[in-house]
């Protein structure tokens, strides 16, 4: 059992039942303050602000943490720069590069303040259908007297990029199996073996992304779409109940302690 990032998990929880638009505006802007913690009080605060929803979620928590794996990447990069060429107080030195107290102390920082951000977004995505979070932005814009075709636009962008990752995620993985039938071996050792393995399956993905982009927008048209005057079978309407209060008195209550703190 597998949740890719951006797939959408249909099961009942307390989190689910919460209006879109509210875990929109919070999740987000719990992400975003993700980067401004500093203290080990800020992080322990975020953290089980975020195990605690995840429990509510009835998402096992491993779903969670394996979505880390797609910035593990970023996070090394990080962990590297920030340790050896951040000034200080020396504890190693390996050849020239120097590491420093001061730059593994950065380095946890960020890597935490990163995949702050990126579990709130997971929890996001988990509980909110994509088709809903972008009925939900369009409702947000339109309240803050955007115009109905910028609204409907960006909306509709949403819409499409959540419904192509499942997609290309399938596509992918067909890739990796063509590959594999044509000799390939994608666990070798060394940096430009795997970029070379890298390379053989993200340029292909990419192909294939814009051909169907293409054939997406050819059927669009065919179809005479409008995006400003769009209407829908399902009309979504604000329905704030006691847990969309809670939520959001939560998200204010960690803007305060993070800031006040």
């Amino acid at each position: 059992m597998n949740f890719p990032i951006g797939r959408y998990v249909p099961i009942n929880s307390p989190i689910h039942e919460i209006d879109p638009r509210a875990k929109l505006i919070v999740y987000i802007s719990l992400a975003i303050l993700s980067f401004f913690c500093q203290s080990p009080a800020d992080f322990m605060f975020i953290y089980l602000l975020f195990f605690l929803q995840a429990y509510l979620s009835n998402v096992p928590i491993k779903f969670y943490l394996r979505n880390l794996k797609s910035v593990y990447l970023i996070a090394l990069f990080i962990v590297f720069f920030q340790i050896f060429f951040t000034p200080g107080k020396v504890i190693f030195q390996i050849g020239s590069l120097i590491a420093t107290i001061e730059g593994m102390k950065n380095a946890v920082v960020l890597v935490l303040r990163l995949f702050g951000a990126v579990l709130f977004s997971t929890l996001l995505s988990f509980t909110t259908a994509p088709l809903r979070m972008a009925h939900s932005i369009e409702d947000l814009m339109l309240r803050l007297k955007f115009s109905q075709r910028i609204a409907r636009s960006v909306g509709l962008i949403f819409s499409i990029s959540m419904r192509f990752i499942p997609i290309l995620s399938k596509e992918a993985e067909q890739i990796v199996l063509a590959q594999r039938a044509r000799g390939a071996k994608f666990k070798k050792n060394g940096l430009f073996p795997e970029l070379r393995t890298f390379i053989a399956i993200i340029v292909p993905l990419i192909v294939l992304s814009i051909k169907k982009a293409d054939e997406l927008a050819i059927a669009m048209q065919v179809r005479g779409f409008d995006r400003a005057h769009k209407t829908s079978v399902r009309q979504d309407y604000f329905q704030w109940n006691i847990k969309s209060s809670l939520l959001c008195f939560m998200g204010v209550l960690s803007f305060l302690f993070v800031i006040l703190n």
